[in-house]
């Protein structure tokens, strides 16, 4: 196999393709959960993105763990934060609010997830006034 070109703590992608390595078990669980909650499988790549699913990634903006929330995100789908602990880096409590917020947006703007996916990575109010207009 030649030499990844990309590598996280669940994907490995070469020049033969990707396959799980590392934390599979996050990965499945996060798959199992999208399909549950009857939502598109690509949403399972987003934390690729977003912090190459590092559940100690911190971004210059303040955004911190898998799914890259803020504060205040954070504590409005109920991840909490203190001195101790920080739910943001909690990779099962930050998926289900990930989860519902994205849920939450899709319903926002009449199902549409690219739509959805946008307010996530700019914030609901910035492209629901660009749909407005």
């Amino acid at each position: 196999m030649s030499e990844p070109l990309y590598r996280a703590n669940v994907l490995v992608c070469g020049g033969t393709g990707c396959e799980a390595s590392g934390s599979t078990d996050t990965y499945r669980m996060l798959v199992e959960e999208i399909e549950r909650r009857g939502m598109p499988g690509e949403l399972a790549l987003l934390p690729v993105v977003e912090s190459a699913y590092d559940p100690f990634a911190y971004s210059s903006g303040r955004a911190l763990g898998t799914w890259q929330f803020i504060a205040g995100t954070g504590k409005q789908y109920g991840l909490r934060q203190n001195w101790w602990y920080d739910g943001r880096r909690d990779v099962w409590a930050s998926t289900d609010a990930a989860l519902t917020y994205l849920a939450y947006m899709a319903d926002m703007f009449d199902g549409d997830w690219l739509l959805a996916l946008a307010g996530y990575n700019s914030g609901e109010n910035r492209v629901a006034r660009q749909v407005k207009r």
